[in-house]
């Protein structure tokens, strides 16, 4: 995947993808990408005649990057307003010149901006912008109800996705994935998961079926087991034959005393020996502040694990400055490509990607931030609503969290990570009047040690009121 998808906008990445966080308060439910990554690889094992859109997209969805893109030098430029993406143009190197590829524009709830309403594609050709897919979200009570995707064939827009989620409460237990495999805008049932859970609200299995002969057919099962502290330390998948389980793969999670992934062990199990067989591992290291500082990733070869691929990353003070990638030639370590990180006080406004060709390194991506300017209201007016967001995002070290309020409330305002757990309460019960407040967050925990990099919420709960923001900490 684009490395700047990955360290930058994660975000737009998840929602390009169609893999938007499944709701805002049941942030331990599978990643609805997983899910729909799957269901399109379960689509194409089950047959091979797609319509071209179609077959378009699932490449797209599948290899998480747009084909053409890669065997070009790549600039990419980024609107951003109101600390969202709502733009991205990405352009290639061709001919002397540089020549629009995709579109991609973003589009909001106007009552919760972080919260995703729809996303249009458009690619490049005969001189102007064509439409390409449509991805839309629907809500109720603040939960992700259903998706659809759509893909723009002879004139008008044609249904080839839906995904239809069913709560009990608060909590996700059914995703129903539906799909046009003909193109022809006939949506049939294709997979299903039933999501469990703890009395503690936290997951611990999910189990996955296809439609098959007018019926749902289990197919597979993944289970979850946690530390003492609460984190995943165990992930079990198990196939379906015929009513008999078969163990296929396992994923094993370590953490640092603070908590951070220390190590990633990937297992196939093996029916000869009934034991489970190291497959992968991924290793990361970290400064005192909780800054990744290397990802090393390795193979098992029966006896030893043997060096893969290497991600160093290296910092200006608490700003990320570049990011080395290295793969393993067998004696020593090679370049492969890197990032470098260009800021304009707390804002980002570049990134460089580099490839290491001849022995020497060679422009092969830019993006390119563009902050759009944004109203700023100057009159003391007690607000409509409760409303609440940050700036800057994304941030580093320290993010201001402003919050509207129409009337005196007690509130509370809690930092929550992407697992649901909350990390550090910045306000507790505290008495405020009518009017817009604010209050910063360090990008520390509870007890004072800066989180790693990535997405969080911000929540704030007011009486029965409760608005929730979403933030980018980028060390």
């Amino acid at each position: 995947m684009n490395k700047l998808y990955l360290k930058f906008f994660q975000l737009f990445s998840l929602i390009a993808l169609l893999g938007f966080v499944v709701n805002l308060q049941a942030m331990n439910n599978q990643d609805l990408s997983q899910i729909l990554k799957a269901t399109a690889s379960t689509i194409q094992g089950q047959s091979s005649e797609f319509s071209k859109p179609v077959s378009h997209m699932l490449t797209v969805l599948i290899d998480e990057e747009r084909p053409n893109s890669k065997n070009f030098l790549t600039r990419k430029s980024y609107t951003v307003t109101e600390n969202l993406v709502i733009e991205s143009i990405t352009q290639i190197w061709q001919n002397g010149a540089w020549v629009n590829e995709y579109k991609d524009i973003l589009s909001y709830v106007d009552d919760e901006m972080y919260v995703p309403l729809a996303f249009e594609s458009y690619i490049w050709e005969n001189e102007d912008w064509q439409k390409e897919g449509l991805v839309e979200f629907t809500y109720e009570n603040s939960l992700l109800t259903s998706m659809t995707m759509s893909i723009w064939s002879d004139g008008a827009w044609v249904l080839f996705m839906q995904t239809q989620n069913e709560y009990d409460g608060t909590q996700l237990i059914h995703i129903y994935t539906k799909m046009d495999i003909e193109g022809a805008g006939n949506l049939e049932n294709m997979t299903k998961s039933d999501l469990f859970y703890d009395g503690n609200g936290v997951l611990v299995s999910q189990t996955h079926y296809i439609w098959a002969e007018n019926d749902w057919m289990k197919n597979s099962e993944t289970t979850f087991v946690y530390n003492a502290q609460g984190l995943l330390a165990e992930e079990t998948e198990t196939l379906d034959a015929g009513g008999v389980p078969f163990p296929t793969s396992k994923t094993l999670y370590t953490y640092t005393t603070a908590q951070l992934v220390e190590s990633i062990t990937h297992q196939g199990y093996d029916f000869i020996t009934a034991g489970w067989n190291n497959e992968s591992k991924e290793s990361n290291s970290y400064d005192g502040s909780g800054q990744i500082l290397e990802e090393l990733y390795q193979e098992w070869d029966g006896s030893a694990w043997v060096n893969v691929r290497i991600i160093i990353s290296s910092y200006n003070g608490s700003a990320t400055s570049s990011i080395l990638y290295q793969n393993w030639n067998g004696s020593a370590w090679e370049n492969e490509n890197r990032d470098t990180y260009i800021w304009s006080g707390d804002l980002l406004s570049e990134i460089l990607t580099e490839v290491w060709l001849d022995n020497t390194w060679q422009n092969e991506e830019r993006s390119l931030m563009n902050y759009a300017p944004t109203s700023v209201a100057t009159n003391a007016k007690i607000p409509t609503q409760f409303a609440i967001s940050n700036y800057p995002n994304p941030f580093n070290p320290e993010t201001t969290i402003s919050y509207s309020l129409p009337q005196n409330a007690t509130i509370t305002i809690d930092i929550i990570d992407m697992q649901g757990r909350r990390i550090r309460r910045l306000a507790d019960t505290v008495e405020e009047t009518a009017g817009t407040h604010a209050i910063n967050w360090n990008g520390q925990n509870e007890k004072g040690q800066s989180v790693a990099s990535g997405i969080y919420f911000y929540r704030l709960t007011a009486s029965n009121i409760s608005k929730t923001g979403r933030c980018l900490l980028l060390r």
